[in-house]
């Protein structure tokens, strides 16, 4: 694939770091407690409701909000990240990708490329020009390889 050499350079360091970042979201995901980390780390410690008020400066019901704000997927990063300091903590955040960014491009190039000839090829076989579905495919492979060096198109 030939894209940007800033744009490629930054796929494939990521890429490179994606099976460390998809073995550690799994085991995340299969430690998450049911009852959110906020209460369950609070509570692990012996540390009551209050005195976590206390170290975030808020009132036992906003603490109570919070965690349950924590358990819905609904706190701000920012909120997290305090509760997690005043916790002797620190939050770990990250967006893990399905797949290597790469594959991501080559699929949405073809994609794109696809939905870009089809059109022209109904309308050249409406007109009785219709060419070889070989050649229609050459023609997609070939505008793919030139969308994957142009990867801002392929989000328009």
């Amino acid at each position: 694939m030939i894209v940007s050499h800033p744009q490629r350079l930054t796929a494939a360091q990521f890429d490179r770091k994606l099976v460390k970042l998809r073995r550690a979201a799994g085991i995340l995901k299969a430690a998450t407690p049911k009852g959110g980390f906020v209460a369950t780390i609070r509570t692990g410690l012996g540390m009551p409701r209050q005195a976590l008020a206390s170290r975030l400066q808020i009132d036992q019901s906003t603490l109570a909000q919070l965690e349950k704000a924590e358990r819905a997927g609904s706190i701000s990063l920012n909120r997290l990240r305090r509760v997690a300091a005043a916790l002797e903590g620190e939050l770990v955040y990250a967006i893990v990708p399905r797949q290597p960014l790469q594959k991501t491009l080559m699929q949405r190039a073809r994609e794109v490329a696809r939905a870009r000839v089809a059109p022209v090829m109904r309308s050249m076989a409406l007109e009785k020009q219709r060419i070889p579905s070989a050649a229609a495919k050459r023609q997609e492979i070939a505008l793919a390889a030139a969308l994957e060096r142009r990867p801002r198109e392929l989000w328009r």
